[in-house]
């Protein structure tokens, strides 16, 4: 069968790239043909004038490093999502549509409400199967969804409906009579031989990986700078959070996973560092205060000590239990594809 995937496949955001190609790529092992609804860059942190603008920014600045890497995220993503068969149009050959993953029925987010109709099925043809697999509401409040009842009555219309947390299934089975069913992100649909096939960049050094979103407080990086100093490690960081780290790399998707396969340690605030923490096995830490998403991941596989933003040294000291958490993701794996199963039968 043909399938088309919406979702974000273009942001420069390795999560968000390794959600959708491995959604697709375990649609394809199934035996469908697999295309993503062309999403336009424009707006988008894989815009091209958002990266002359922040390079200008930074070049008055005197920050030569920073607009290197500016360029080479533009590029890497660039390059990446040629690999993401596109179409312009959800047409009669489609015979399933999936919305998913990531957070695109957040309706608090001013670019997922302009394009609600995009992402919640509403401009998808008649005659065509609406399947969602684990989009998520993020923090949007309930009361946003109140205001926008008669629009989630599109609910009723899919033929399957998965969402990626718990959250958005009690915010929104209220608003339809079908079933809903919480499934694992995408990226969890694979193990982690299927991302070492990917791994560009061979790492030698021993470090401690820090991937984090925004400005790290002074409190957490003097914590990673003496959890560096007494284990001996580099410190390695994606983006422009640590200004002391030893490496500074690009966000680009391949080199995230060669260096998280490689880390003898990971801190990081997100939720697909989390899962690529998970997924490598490795001991981490995350900042996960306020949020759901992530505090919900945490519950799912019994590591909610992991949560931290104080007392790291301790933390990450405390060893991961694997073999308890590998049982946990086996079943919801197993879960989440019979999902897919049932949902894409002839």
């Amino acid at each position: 069968m043909n399938v088309c995937i919406v979702t974000v496949y273009n942001s420069e955001n390795c999560g968000s790239f390794w959600q959708a190609y491995a959604l697709g790529k375990y649609i394809e092992m199934m035996g469908h043909n697999v295309t993503y609804l062309k999403r336009s860059c424009i707006g988008t942190s894989h815009d091209i004038r958002k990266t002359i603008e922040f390079s200008v920014k930074a070049i008055v600045k005197g920050r030569i490093g920073r607009v290197r890497r500016y360029i080479r995220t533009y590029r890497s993503f660039e390059k990446a999502i040629q690999n993401f068969p596109v179409r312009e149009d959800i047409e009669s050959d489609v015979d399933y549509v999936i919305y998913g993953s990531d957070t695109i029925w957040e309706l608090s987010d001013s670019y997922f409400y302009r394009k609600r109709n995009i992402y919640w099925g509403n401009t998808a043809p008649k005659g065509v199967k609406k399947v969602s697999y684990a989009p998520s509401i993020a923090n949007t409040m309930e009361n946003v969804f109140e205001e926008e009842k008669e629009f989630l009555s599109c609910l009723d219309t899919f033929s399957g409906i998965s969402v990626r947390d718990d959250y958005s299934y009690e915010t929104l089975k209220k608003y339809t009579k079908n079933e809903i069913d919480v499934v694992c992100d995408p990226t969890l649909l694979m193990d982690k031989s299927f991302y070492e096939n990917f791994i560009t960049q061979k790492v030698h050094q021993q470090f401690l990986l820090v991937y984090w979103f925004g400005i790290i407080p002074n409190s957490v990086m003097r914590q990673i700078q003496e959890i560096a100093r007494s284990k001996n490690l580099k410190i390695v960081s994606f983006g422009e959070s640590l200004r002391d780290a030893d490496t500074k790399l690009e966000f680009d998707p391949f080199l995230f996973v060669s260096y998280y396969s490689k880390a003898n340690y990971v801190i990081t605030n997100t939720f697909h560092g989390t899962i690529f923490s998970i997924i490598f096995r490795k001991q981490f830490i995350v900042a996960a205060t306020g949020k759901k998403k992530i505090l919900e991941l945490l519950k799912k596989f019994k590591l909610e000590q992991r949560n931290t933003d104080t007392n790291m040294y301790e933390k990450i000291n405390e060893e991961i239990r694997y073999f308890e958490v590998e049982k946990i993701l086996d079943n919801y794996r197993n879960e989440s594809k019979e999902f897919l199963n049932k949902a894409l039968k002839e």
